[in-house]
């Protein structure tokens, strides 16, 4: 289309340089915009586009028409008969206020407001033509700027879908932050993505009797509808619609669904009561998460499986049932629930089980999760346990010691994550695997001690190594040393290892200081404050006594003359103090 509307320009110039056209009519096609489209900006600084048909769909900025013009548009009238706006179309347009569409309108393309900053109200004729406009994405929709929507000059503040509209089209509504009440006739049968998301006012939705389908962020992020009813009708609920509306305070899912699809209803703080039908089997992954004011959940008989971190962080949560046909319990499902005090599991389940309030696998090889509020300073795993999962202490505040047995082998990751209260832990022979940041958060650590048969770790002064000391997996945070003195075989330091270790102030390492910040990066979280001392591998301390230099090892002091090099380092490595022929 640009090499036949070049072509066409330049036998345009050809008739007036030689005489067959006259110059107005030149001006008028150089304010075309599509094939059938022109362009006009008047003196108020209205920008009209008419014509039928489409825009030109724009390769970049820089090939819009009035990009010389467009800090002077102020509005934009699209007449009757445009049916779409061209890619970049009013990018740039930083003094653009309103907009008007027609009822012809069906496509908007990408980038086509990008930078409209100012933008405050966009204008409409049809409300069913809208509804199913196509936008490329939603900062294609005006809305994303303006927020304000005018149907035939009137500001919408409550919407009923009309009849005859089958499908929302996505990003329709995007953060049409006037709209407060939304309602959907019979015919409509799928809201689309991301349709009312980020509409911060809508207080209360309506759901037709024909709707099957909710998709994915369909009211994301719309702070203050209240409660969810969801009819029979609906099958399919997509992932994160209702995802950090902050004011919901009830769900009600109907007969038709079978699956909460993923983050539904995560981070829905207010939410407290939720009621689920019988044709639910699945409960998604994160569906629940961060719900901080749900304090009980009854999972219908149904289901089969729930999601990873379905719960987590449901901070109120206080007693779960798991019904007989549960055959999946995802990782860290009910992970760091506060308030959490006990599980109780139908006896005919033929998957899991629970003790003493304690969630397991049925056969109680596996310790799934130990509730947060459980009380007791001291907890013996059971002799039967050899897994300990993922996160299945985490945030049991008043453990204090936890034994782990000889029959566990493994620990996975996050085990023991947020147990403030935590001071010891003795770990077995028999356990081969340690996964990552098991003692996060753990800041009243002072030990973790290995039994000395142990294949693949080891303890010293409480410290957590593994067996050939290459590794330094955890440092006690609250271990009260001052100095510690690094093991020459150390290669690696955790992710984590040294974090919150208030008491520590140096570390005598033999390397260089090139070595060290290979082994010990960022993320082992030491702080600041502490020095790098480095020395050679045989000294361990140096000190000023009566006017010379005094070289220990081991509290014996060097009894012939050497050459060593020692040396105070920032964190960078920049400092050095070279010593000679010390005695």
């Amino acid at each position: 289309m640009m090499k036949r509307k070049t072509f066409f320009a330049w036998a345009i110039i050809l008739c007036v340089v030689t005489g067959l056209m006259p110059l107005d009519v030149v001006a008028a096609t150089d304010n075309q915009c599509g094939e059938n489209v022109n362009w006009l900006i008047d003196d108020s600084g209205t920008l009209t586009i008419s014509g039928n048909g489409a825009m030109y769909s724009f390769y970049s900025p820089n090939a819009v028409p009035w990009k010389e013009e467009r800090e002077l548009v102020t509005s934009v009238v699209i007449e009757e008969g445009i049916t779409s706006v061209g890619a970049y179309s009013f990018y740039g347009c930083i003094n653009l206020k309103d907009i008007t569409f027609p009822k012809s309108l069906a496509v908007i393309e990408r980038d086509a407001f990008q930078g409209c900053e100012v933008l405050e109200n966009v204008y409409i004729e049809d409300l069913s033509a809208w509804c199913t406009t196509e936008f490329y994405d939603c900062c294609s929709n005006p809305l994303y700027y303006a927020q304000n929507l005018y149907l035939n000059a009137e500001l919408v503040t409550e919407i009923t879908v009309p009849d005859g509209v089958t499908y929302v089209f996505p990003y329709a509504f995007y953060n049409a932050d006037s709209i407060t009440d939304v309602s959907f006739s019979d015919s409509v049968v799928q809201i689309g993505k991301s349709a009312f998301a980020e509409c911060d006012a809508i207080e209360k939705i309506t759901i037709g009797n024909a709707t099957e389908k909710i998709d994915e962020f369909a009211f994301f992020n719309c702070d203050s509808i209240t409660e969810i009813d969801i009819p029979d009708n609906v099958k399919e609920i997509g992932k994160s619609a209702f995802y950090n509306c902050d004011k919901i305070g009830s769900v009600s899912i109907g007969n038709g669904i079978e699956k909460i699809e993923r983050s539904v209803f995560e981070y829905c703080p207010s939410l407290s009561d939720v009621t689920m039908s019988n044709s639910i089997e699945t409960i998604g992954e994160f569906s629940f998460s961060n719900c901080d004011s749900l304090e009980s959940i009854t999972i219908p008989e149904s289901v089969s499986e729930i999601g990873e971190a379905a719960f987590r962080f449901c901070d109120s949560l206080s007693y779960v049932s798991i019904p007989e046909n549960v055959k999946q319990i995802g990782s860290v499902a009910f992970a760091s629930c506060g308030s959490l005090v006990a599980f109780h599991v139908d006896e005919n389940n033929l998957n899991y089980c629970s003790e003493d309030g304690i969630l397991f696998n049925k056969e109680k090889t596996k310790l799934i999760k130990c509730p947060a509020f459980k009380t007791g300073e001291t907890y013996i795993i059971p002799e039967t346990v050899v897994a300990i999962d993922v996160s299945a202490f985490s945030g049991c505040d008043a453990l204090k010691n936890i034994v782990i047995h000889d029959n566990v082998t493994q620990i996975c990751n996050y085990a023991f994550e947020f147990c403030y209260s935590l001071t010891d832990i003795h770990i077995g022979k028999n356990v081969k695997s340690i996964g990552m940041f098991v003692f996060l958060g753990c800041d009243s650590l002072l030990g973790i001690h290995i039994d000395k048969n142990n294949d693949y770790y080891c303890s010293d002064n409480g410290i957590l190594f593994n067996k050939n000391k290459t590794e330094l997996i955890k440092y006690p945070a609250k271990k009260q040393d001052i100095s510690f003195e690094l093991p020459l075989t150390v290669t690696d330091i955790c992710d984590d290892a040294f974090k919150d270790c208030i008491a520590l102030k140096e570390i005598y390492y033999s390397g260089t200081g090139p070595q060290w910040e290979s082994i010990a990066k960022e993320n082992c979280k030491l702080s600041s404050d502490v020095k790098i001392i480095y020395s050679p591998s045989f000294c361990l301390n140096v000190r000023s006594e009566n006017d010379s230099l005094l070289v220990t090892v081991n509290h014996r002091k060097i009894e012939e003359k050497v050459t060593i090099w020692v040396a105070t380092y920032n964190y960078s490595g920049t400092q050095l103090v070279e010593v000679q022929n010390v005695t």
